[in-house]
């Protein structure tokens, strides 16, 4: 874990390929260590989610759940069933989407997430739509309670600096609030979530 560490100081300075590279040799390492091994798959899930290799991305998300799959020692396992929801919603594979949205949603639910739990409700909400199934209904209510019983306030402003994303264009905006308009695509704060923590 330590050369882990080591190596993520220095992750800026490196090329994606090269960081690629330190990650399969650092796998090759770690394979007894399960939870260090874990920690790699997801990060390689990302880098290749990032990348927009979806079949790679998909595949060490996957390990990594398998390497270790109790919330409580990995972090980034609620992340893991959210990203392969999104792979499987763009392939339209709405019916995996909806069962790795869930498994998010019920560690996001235990660990009291709320960003979380209101973003994925929304996601389970659009993904039944697209089924054209009513249960997209209760889910949309579902995320109306939740967005009510969090101070708008909370769900929008922070105590300190975050990186906010406009879900219609993608802009970025650094700050302890979200924009009231996105100042590229004039869409209403509602559009902004918080930019996920993966590692």
């Amino acid at each position: 874990e330590a050369e882990l560490n080591l190596f993520e100081i220095n992750f800026n300075k490196m090329k994606p390929n090269e960081i690629i590279q330190n990650y399969y040799q650092l796998l090759e390492k770690s394979s007894e260590f399960k939870e260090i091994s874990s920690k790699i798959h997801f990060r390689l899930g990302y880098l290749y989610d990032s990348a927009s290799v979806l079949d790679k991305a998909e595949k060490h998300y996957k390990k990594s759940i398998e390497e270790c799959d109790d919330f409580k020692i990995n972090r980034n396992l609620s992340s893991c069933y959210y990203n392969l929801a999104e792979i499987c919603y763009e392939k339209k594979n709405y019916n995996d989407a909806l069962e790795y949205y869930i498994k998010s949603y019920s560690i996001d639910e235990i660990m009291k997430n709320t960003d979380g739990l209101l973003i994925t409700t929304k996601k389970i909400a659009k993904t039944y739509e697209k089924q054209n199934d009513a249960t997209a209904i209760d889910y949309y209510e579902k995320a109306l309670e939740l967005a009510k019983s969090f101070n708008d306030n909370l769900v929008f402003e922070r105590g300190e600096e975050k990186v906010w994303i406009c879900r219609n264009c993608g802009h970025v905006v650094v700050g302890k609030k979200a924009p009231e308009v996105c100042p590229v695509c004039a869409h209403p704060q509602s559009y902004f979530e918080l930019k996920s923590q993966n590692y």
